[in-house]
């Protein structure tokens, strides 16, 4: 049982792997097996120097203190270049299934009054899409509520146009970020950010004039030279209530840290909890 997956491997490598391939092993350590013997095989049979395929090997373990020395133990063995071993015990959303750590927003964008493609106008720019993502990054809260910062930035997951609508899909942090998310919209802030720091990015075609107020003074730029553009971006807000509603109850679970806390606290009948906005204290 311990190389039960052996067969099924060495047959994906001779029937899917061929010259300059590359293939992904994800190798799991969930239950208690003989692990020195499979990093032995792995090392002198699938990570032989003289395949004709290169091998990414991904290595993840469970909770338990055995678990996690068989991983570092195989990892050791396996003699990679570089690891990483992360405790997400203490994350706010560690009990959440990955699909639910995602959301999305719809976006229109106008120009005049006229719906346009977002895509589209970047190709013509000569943009690509992930100037748009790195926009969208900015314009969203940060992971502490407060401005977004580079360091703080929410992670873009992606974005399609759906007819004319952008959709965008991002990484939900904890419910502090999606209260934060809902004043920016409800306000206004989200929109107006994004228009501007788009309009900025996207100029006129040669010859058409554009104005830009400075000061409260309208600047025209001379004849012939391209100017800005003002691109209004608006969220749909019937969209965003329907997945809100969602992810608050992605959220609801207590998580492990919350558990610990609750065990230390509940003896008491009055607590004084003291945490940075969207820990986990409600």
């Amino acid at each position: 049982e311990s190389l039960a997956n052996k067969v099924s491997l060495e047959e994906a490598l001779k029937n899917h792997c061929t010259q300059g391939s590359t293939i992904l092993i994800w190798i799991d350590v969930t239950k208690q097996a003989e692990w020195e013997d499979i990093g032995t095989w792995l090392v002198d049979d699938v990570l032989d120097g003289f395949s004709a395929y290169r091998v990414v090997l991904l290595l993840t373990c469970g909770e338990s203190k055995e678990l996690q020395a068989a991983a570092l133990q195989l990892s050791e063995q396996l003699s990679f270049q570089e690891f990483l071993i992360s405790d997400v015990k203490d994350a706010s959303t560690s009990r959440a299934k990955a699909h639910s750590l995602h959301e999305t927003l719809r976006f229109s964008f106008s120009e005049e009054t006229k719906q346009c493609s977002p895509l589209k106008l970047l190709s013509e720019n000569l943009l690509s899409e992930i100037t748009l993502a790195g926009l969208l990054a900015k314009a969203l809260p940060g992971i502490d509520g407060s401005a977004s910062s580079e360091a703080q930035q929410v992670q873009i997951a992606g974005m399609y146009e759906d007819g004319l609508d952008l959709i965008v899909i991002f990484c939900v942090r904890d419910v502090g970020f999606l209260k934060n998310l809902s004043h920016n919209l409800l306000t206004g802030v989200l929109g107006k950010n994004l228009g501007e720091s788009f309009s900025q990015i996207i100029s006129k075609p040669d010859g058409v004039n554009g104005g830009v107020a400075i000061s409260g003074a309208n600047f025209r730029p001379p004849a012939g030279r391209a100017g800005p553009r003002t691109i209004t971006v608006e969220p749909d807000m019937s969209h965003f209530a329907k997945n809100f509603e969602h992810a608050i109850l992605a959220l609801d679970k207590l998580t492990t840290h919350q558990t610990e806390k609750m065990d230390e606290v509940v003896k008491y009948d009055h607590v004084h909890l003291k945490a940075p906005a969207g820990a986990g204290k409600t």
